[in-house]
């Protein structure tokens, strides 16, 4: 049976596809989108342009001002290069309209995966793109501090770098936010309830900074002597500030059509994304080396 009212459906899906999107997001979320919603009116490449500085002199009584006229600096062009797509068939829509938790679990799972790849691209181009920073060395078996995990030193370099004090945030694997986590849980460091880490990998505030999670896609595990030894972990920190790196998605097109070789319907819609590291000097990663981590 075939929906008369085409725009129905269209829209809720496209609009519960992103709601679980952006939902479950970490290197996406840590990006600057100032420039969101500046090719509404066609085109695929924003040039990213931000407000000189420049026109701040001294001054002594009786002097003359000296005007400077507003200007632009140019941080070059973002093009969306990446595209998705996402489609649906349903074989039976009013039977499946009547059930929601059947249309709800396929737009989950259709945003669920849109998130894991888009954030996996935005990782690739801030690794990429990123400065490097100094090899960092954890103990797993340590005492927790501020400290041992450097965060003194991660705000000396971020203020070497000129980066605002406001928004600052490290991206961490999952070996060392389980060693963050286990001594929050014990003496309350984080300034967030830890189940946070549940909603887009953040786990909380800590030292002027802001943690959050990431998945162990390039982790590298060295196994100990036998079963029964511990192991060490390399992982890789990024930390900086949203500033460093521009990202402009849209939803191109949703649309709904009648299949020409099944009784069926279905869904599907184009979404476009581009990711830029525009500042590299506000966004670093480091090599975390942690020893002693339990097999």
């Amino acid at each position: 049976m075939p929906i008369d009212n085409t725009t129905v459906v269209p829209i809720i899906y496209a609009a519960r596809l992103l709601d679980v999107y952006r939902k479950r997001r970490v290197f996406t979320d840590r990006v600057d989108r100032q420039w969101q919603g500046q090719l509404a009116n066609g085109g695929d490449t924003v040039r990213l342009n931000i407000a000189a500085t420049g026109s701040v002199a001294d001054y002594e009584v009786g002097g003359t001002v000296t005007y400077r006229d507003a200007d632009v600096v140019h941080l070059g062009d973002l093009t969306l290069t990446k595209q998705k797509s996402f489609a649906v068939q349903l074989d039976d829509i009013p039977a499946i309209q009547a059930n929601v938790g059947v249309l709800d679990a396929a737009v989950e799972e259709d945003g669920i995966a849109l998130a894991q790849q888009v954030d996996a691209d935005t990782r690739a181009v801030m690794d990429a793109n990123a400065t490097p920073g100094p090899a960092i060395a954890i103990d797993y078996a340590a005492e927790i501090t501020a400290d041992n995990f450097r965060v003194p030193y991660l705000h000396r370099l971020m203020d070497v770098a000129r980066l605002p004090r406001d928004g600052r945030w490290v991206i961490i694997g999952p070996y060392t936010a389980e060693m963050l986590m286990r001594y929050s849980l014990q003496n309350a460091i984080l300034n967030a309830p830890v189940n946070n880490a549940l909603r887009n990998g953040v786990l909380g505030t800590w030292g002027g900074l802001t943690w959050y999670v990431a998945s162990a896609d390039d982790s590298v595990v060295t196994p100990g002597a036998s079963a029964a030894d511990p192991v060490s972990v390399v992982e890789e920190w990024f930390y900086g500030n949203d500033s460093a790196t521009a990202f402009i998605d849209q939803i191109r097109r949703v649309e709904q059509l009648r299949r020409e070789t099944t009784f069926a319907d279905a869904v599907r819609g184009l979404y476009t994304y581009g990711v830029k590291v525009h500042r590299p000097e506000r966004l670093r990663k480091s090599a975390v080396t942690i020893s002693n981590v339990p097999a």
